[in-house]
């Protein structure tokens, strides 16, 4: 590998890792500043990361990390959670994916006066919406669940049917003078046979696998192996047949839910986390940002076209559903198109000029305009535009419990008292309250599994506590809502000391502390069972937590802050400034844990 490939690779690693953690801690979708920075720092801006520099090696990149995401993507997919709106979605990818297709292949030609083989490529393209922009914005906007579900379903099942009916689209396109539409018909017949084969083959194998305990512990990494495998070996036996095949596979874990999926999940979106940014900004630095403003007040036309488009397609997908005109303005309003729409323009602008049709770059640039466009009008809209309509969901306050032991238990009781909706998780239904406490809603699932848990309003979510006696039980719950949830904080509670002195090695360090990282459930427990309480008490001025003791004269441990709507938030250190004006939860009990 020579300097110039090595240097490209890690310069866009290190940028793709630092805006995507800087997107996140301002909670903005992370593909807006990447292909601006992408830009800046591309050939067309700085010349600094230059992705020219690999030659053949850039689209066989760009293909196994598009694999990578329709694997993880179709594994995530669970019939069961689509129960109250799974028709609105099942519309929405099927009528309207064909609407959205029509609509915009008339548009690129018609607005942007694309010859008919790029329009159709181009409307092929934006089909998708995609949950890693989607998310983002529901998780700034907060409407309610209902609408969010379908506009969350909606990105997760159009990322798998976007891509693979962009291919036949491409094919199709491709075959004008390569023997016409019958003989398209033929081999895209024969591409699918081979991929959803040698894709079906893949999965079951793993779940054969993994139902047999054959890789508990390296679940996650066997995954992406077989996602590896499955694209490889299809693409061996037909060309463009890897991305039904890693389809094919992930569609058949998540239907058969076997054992240590959970894990499998876990590790995937972290791995899609690292490269797709990483790929996306060696992508965006090939777009050059004269092309993108190039296209003018056709490029706004264009945007503004696809807007009614989107309303046509969600009206018609709603038919009969209930839904109401607000509630199909605000699902209209927010089809932002993001990562998985460029990624895929890109490997398709490869793919037309490999078969020697021009305008490629042309497609590319116009789908970079569409995602730019659609992110900052939508994302920056969505929420005025929520208030007005009344969609907003209330204020993200409840606090979610997993682990119904004597802490957890106890804790659930006394927020309530205080007026905190609560949610207590456990799968063990011995260890479930018999009696209904106001307040406080009992889920028996495990918490780690998002089919068991479809009854809990992740939306509403503002803290989420992992108090298992099992501590990579802890942490995989933490991992599954900061998934979910993204705007909730999480946080876990050791189960004992040992885990506190295995930092760095065990898992249940991955994720914040509890309640500071010298307090366990195995202290807390042991507390409670010595006769201690949870006790709430007023903090006007800003006080530290020893003057309170001395003040209450009584060994007090702060827990957490209750102020204002917000959520609970969570008291960190021993000693720590409690703000003024609130209410703190906290455990009368002995001075060792006081």
């Amino acid at each position: 590998m020579t300097a110039g490939v090595l240097g490209t690779l890690a310069a866009s690693g290190v940028v793709g890792v630092v805006v995507s953690a800087v997107a996140r801690a301002v909670r903005v979708p992370a593909v807006l500043p990447l292909l601006v920075v992408g830009a800046a720092l591309g050939v067309g801006g700085t010349g600094w990361i230059d992705a020219g520099v690999m030659g053949d090696g850039l689209p066989l990149l760009v293909e196994v990390v598009v694999g990578i995401i329709l694997f993880e993507g179709a594994a995530a997919l669970r019939p069961s959670s689509l129960r109250g709106h799974g028709r609105t979605v099942r519309n929405l990818v099927t009528v309207g994916a064909v609407v959205t297709l029509v609509g915009a292949t008339l548009a690129a030609r018609g607005v942007l006066g694309l010859p008919w083989r790029l329009a159709a490529v181009v409307g092929s393209i934006l089909v998708v919406t995609g949950p890693t922009v989607v998310a983002p914005i529901l998780a700034h906007v907060r409407p309610r669940r209902d609408l969010a579900e379908v506009l969350r379903w909606e990105g997760i099942v159009t990322d798998p049917i976007g891509a693979l009916g962009a291919v036949a689209v491409l094919e199709l396109v491709v075959a004008r003078g390569e023997g016409g539409f019958l003989a398209a018909a033929a081999r895209y017949a024969t591409t699918l046979a081979v991929g959803v084969g040698v894709g079906g083959t893949a999965g079951w194998l793993l779940d054969v696998a993994l139902r047999r305990g054959l890789a508990p512990r390296d679940a996650g990494p066997a995954a992406l192996a077989t996602c590896l495998a499955a694209l490889a070996g299809a693409e061996a036996l037909r060309a463009d047949a890897g991305l039904f095949a890693v389809t094919t596979g992930g569609l058949w874990l998540g239907v058969r839910r076997p054992p240590g999926l959970d894990r499998v999940e876990g590790f995937l979106t972290e791995v899609v986390g690292f490269v797709l940014p990483w790929v996306f900004v060696l992508l965006s630095s090939r777009v050059d940002p004269a092309a993108v403003v190039a296209w003018g007040p056709a490029g706004a036309g264009f945007l503004a076209a696809l807007v009614a488009v989107r309303w046509v397609a969600v009206t018609a997908s709603t038919v009969g559903s209930g839904a109401s005109a607000r509630d199909r303005v605000f699902l209209a309003w927010v089809a932002p198109r993001g990562v998985v729409a460029v990624t895929v323009a890109s490997l398709f602008a490869t793919a037309l000029g490999a078969h020697g049709i021009e305008g490629g770059e042309r497609v590319l640039s116009v789908v970079v305009l569409v995602v730019l466009g659609t992110v900052v009008v939508f994302g920056g809209t969505a929420r005025p535009l929520a208030r007005a309509l009344g969609v907003l969901a209330p204020p993200a306050r409840t606090v979610l419990v997993v682990g119904a032991g004597r802490f957890g238990s106890a804790l659930v009781g006394a927020l309530a008292a205080e007026g905190v909706p609560c949610v207590l998780v456990d799968k063990n239904p011995a260890r479930l309250p018999v009696e209904r406490v106001e307040g406080v809603q009992t889920v028996l699932a495990d918490a780690i599994d998002d089919e068991e848990t479809t009854a809990v309003d992740v939306l509403a979510l503002g803290l989420v506590v992992a108090a298992t006696p099992n501590d990579e039980a802890n942490a995989l719950v933490c991992a599954a809502f900061a998934r979910r949830a993204p705007g909730a904080a999480v946080a876990q509670l050791p189960t004992r000391a040992w885990a506190l002195r295995r930092e760095g090695r065990h898992e249940a360090t991955r994720w914040p502390f509890a309640f500071g990282d010298r307090l366990t459930l195995e202290q807390l427990e042991r507390a409670l069972e010595g006769g201690a309480t949870l006790r709430t008490v007023d903090v006007g001025r800003p006080e530290d937590a020893a003057s309170l003791r001395a003040r209450l004269s009584t060994p007090f441990r702060p827990l957490l802050v209750l102020r204002g709507d917000g959520a609970p938030v969570p008291v960190a250190a021993r000693n720590a400034v409690l703000p003024g004006s609130s209410r703190v939860l906290g455990l009368v009990a002995d001075p060792e844990v006081a």
